[in-house]
């Protein structure tokens, strides 16, 4: 056989492990527009809603976004699988440092402002955006 056959596919098979690993999370790798969904879900059901935007300790990204609802007076992280929405008593990842919350119009507002990773922004981008 070919020497470039099995090194073809032993690639292939490198490609096809990367894939697999990272597809356990795909899902959380667009986490920010992933949690609009899933709040908007809690504020069609009329409950309390807000984003928590977390540091994780996680190789490809350094903090989460994750929906929370309030339910009988304690708050829930929302997740879904496969198109069913959730409620957890922990967040998707252990958080390892600041955890933020923000409604709705707060997280966008953020959004918009470019801070994609940690949501938060000093004050003065806040007020140079305002202007």
């Amino acid at each position: 056989m070919n020497n470039n056959y099995f090194n073809f596919k032993s690639a292939f098979i490198l490609v096809l492990l990367v894939g697999f690993f990272i597809s356990g999370c795909a899902g959380e790798l667009v986490c920010r527009h992933h949690v609009l969904e899933l709040a908007s879900m809690g504020v069609e059901k009329r409950l309390e809603t807000r984003i928590s935007v977390y540091k994780v300790n996680h190789p490809l990204w350094e903090a989460h976004a994750q929906a929370q609802v309030k339910v009988d007076g304690k708050w829930k992280w929302m997740n879904d699988w496969f198109g069913y929405v959730i409620f957890e008593n922990e967040p998707t990842f252990t958080p390892t440092g600041y955890v933020l919350f923000y409604s709705i119009p707060e997280y966008l507002e953020i959004l918009h402002k470019g801070s994609y990773s940690t949501g938060e922004v000093t004050t003065s981008q806040f007020f140079d955006h305002k202007k």
